[in-house]
């Protein structure tokens, strides 16, 4: 019993540090997940609308898009056709300075980019282009993520609403 609580405290901490919220929410799949699924991991919204939601832990602000559901011309380029409710974009601002090697330990598999805002920020972005780091850079020259953006890759570009695929649900 003596060992029992050390090991529950030990959980605990795990799940409610940023690493262990982090593990939860990259668990969200673009196209896949439903409201219902962010909702269980991030818990209530701050904001809600039919295709929008923000959402705040401890160790980050989200910003969740979701599908209305099929396509129509109004947001062809803009929605995708899957079922309502899906998740179609999930970007990310952490509140706590993480280094970028704790998300990616080999940057070769990443394309870097500098970002046109004129400030010491860059973005590496995954080959299939389904995930985004934003990276500071420090004046040692050291990287840190200040936000993170899932979002569906080259192989899903197929299910953006277009004029070609309008009112159909995949």
């Amino acid at each position: 019993m003596k060992l029992l609580a050390p090991i529950l405290m030990l959980i605990v901490s795990l799940y409610t540090s940023p690493q262990g919220q982090v593990a939860n929410w990259q668990t969200l799949t673009p196209l896949e997940s439903s409201r219902e699924d962010v909702e269980r991991i991030l818990g209530k919204p701050q904001k809600y609308f039919e295709a929008f939601g923000t959402y705040e832990t401890k160790s980050a602000r989200f910003s969740v898009w979701y599908s209305k559901g099929g396509c129509s011309g109004a947001v062809e380029g803009l929605q995708w056709n899957v079922p309502s409710g899906k998740m179609t974009r999930l970007w990310v601002q952490m509140s706590k300075a993480v280094s970028l090697k704790f998300y990616v330990p080999n940057v070769k598999d990443f394309a870097r980019e500098e970002s046109p805002d004129g400030y010491p920020r860059y973005h590496y972005t995954s080959s299939d282009e389904s995930i985004v780091y934003e990276t500071i850079m420090r004046k040692d020259g050291s990287e840190f993520v200040s936000s993170i953006t899932l979002q569906p890759g080259k192989g899903e570009q197929h299910m953006l609403c277009r004029e070609s695929n309008c009112e159909q649900i995949h």
